[in-house]
């Protein structure tokens, strides 16, 4: 079973698995993923452009 968070705006925050491992997920004002954090306990970051583009 996989148990879901959403914040009041909707967006998933967080994934909850059986095992009791988990992923979180951050967002910008604009709704884009900023920061993601995995089962393992890595962080990825992502930045975008005012176009709501993935930056490098």
């Amino acid at each position: 079973m996989t148990i879901w968070a959403f914040d009041t705006l909707d967006r998933k925050i967080s994934e909850t698995y059986q095992d009791g491992s988990s992923r979180e997920f951050v967002y910008d004002l604009a709704n884009d993923v900023v920061t993601y954090t995995d089962e393992n306990g890595s962080v990825f970051s992502n930045t975008w452009d005012l176009g709501a583009c993935l930056g490098g």
